[in-house]
């Protein structure tokens, strides 16, 4: 560096040498004056030489801060981002339970936020949190009986409130439900029809699918907003009724699923949140994963199945012998297992299931196991890459 100093230097002074033996113009002579002045130096030669000094001690400067460590400055400080608020994962209700309170929690077992509805809050036949958990429907906030239901947020602000009711589409604005050709309530026998709604701002029906009947009916499989497309089965006495019918849901345009179980040799249980996979139960004590992409089975998984994770690789389903047990079929390993994790013998359990969206994870609410209080519910954090995790808090029975 000091070589690199010296040299620039010693350029410098040789420069001003050259500049300074430049030829000067004669001296003038001021007739009224006898003293002689200088001339000054023509403008073009004073800006070459402010020109080629400023360059030079640029390069000085440069090459002194590529070498020397940097000066300590204080850093422009932006200003914060607002903190977002914690998006939910899954609702239970406490235990006892009032049937006006909702506990919510994130994904990491926290519990985030109390809310307190109007209306009877059952986490398995009236309060729904959307997918991207930011929403709670609420239904028959007047009455079990009527349609009556509101949108409210994780403070228990209403959002909206109407006639409205069904399953959550992906959007987590929407709902779809399937309602009486004659909008009538009660029992109906009759032609159905699938309905959009956009709560607090009006509802649209898609299409005519389906038939109501006193032992069944049709079921939303699922609904996708973003697909543009809703999977409907008839289903009657437990046991489908003709084929899976996907509706299009900007032009109503009805057709056979490409991957509709042939000639109702299996009933579908579930379809997964992505829409890649259709859990079904056939005639054996097994159930069968599909493919919706090409209609083939791409693999089977003992017991009954109940539900898919939304990425559609976990399997919940209940044994022969009663036990309820979590499986990734890819791998055909058991990732939980009622009677192993909660120390309880093999009786039947049943669950209530949440998942996770864009994921595999889900949140199971174990019921009827020994040694639990009735009415209450274990409730653990499942996923394909950890160890399974128990919430310790008591909760009632069925999860949201």
């Amino acid at each position: 560096m000091n070589e690199l100093d010296d040299h620039l230097h010693h350029e410098f002074a040789a420069l001003r040498e050259r500049v300074a033996q430049l030829p000067l113009p004669l001296p003038a002579f001021d007739d009224r004056r006898s003293a002689r002045r200088r001339v000054p130096l023509p403008v073009a030669t004073v800006v070459a030489f402010a020109v080629v000094l400023a360059i030079v001690l640029a390069t000085i400067t440069i090459t002194n801060s590529s070498t020397h460590a940097p000066t300590a400055t204080t850093p422009t400080t932006a200003a914060p981002a607002p903190a977002r608020p914690p998006v939910a994962g899954f609702l239970t209700l406490p235990f006892p339970n009032d049937k006006h309170t909702i506990d919510v929690w994130n994904w990491a077992g926290q519990h985030i936020a109390t809310v307190h509805p109007q209306g009877i809050a059952d986490c398995c036949t009236t309060v729904f949190l959307s997918p991207d958990g930011t929403r709670i429907l609420v239904l028959g906030v007047s009455d079990s009986a009527m349609k009556q239901g509101q949108i409210l947020d994780l403070r228990g602000r209403v959002l909206a409130q109407g006639d409205f009711e069904g399953v959550w589409a992906d959007d987590s604005r929407h709902l779809c439900d399937m309602q009486p050709h004659a909008g009538t309530h009660g029992l109906y026998n009759g032609k159905t029809h699938l309905v959009l709604f956009d709560p607090g701002h009006g509802s649209r029906t898609v299409a005519a699918v389906g038939f109501a009947g006193s032992h069944g009916g049709p079921e939303i499989l699922g609904c996708s907003v973003t697909s543009e497309n809703a999977f409907v089965m008839n289903v009657e006495m437990a046991f489908l009724t003709g084929p899976v019918i996907q509706v299009r849901l900007t032009t109503g345009h009805t057709s056979t699923a490409a991957w509709s179980p042939a000639n109702g040799d299996a009933r579908p249980v579930a379809l997964s949140g992505s829409g890649r996979y259709a859990l079904e139960f056939g005639a054996g004590p097994a159930g069968q994963v599909v493919d919706t992409t090409t209609g083939r089975t791409v693999a089977t998984v003992a017991g009954q199945p109940q539900s898919v994770s939304w990425d559609g690789h976990l399997v919940v389903s209940t044994l022969e012998t009663g036990d309820l047990v979590v499986t990734d079929w890819r791998t055909h390993r058991v990732v939980w297992r009622s009677g192993h994790h909660t120390g309880a013998p093999e009786m039947f359990a049943d669950a209530a299931v949440r998942v996770r969206p864009h994921s595999d994870d889900l949140a199971v609410d174990v019921r009827e196991l020994a040694g639990q209080p009735d009415g209450s519910g274990a409730l653990w954090l499942v996923t394909p890459d950890a160890p399974p995790r128990r919430i310790a808090a008591p909760v009632v029975e069925g999860i949201g």
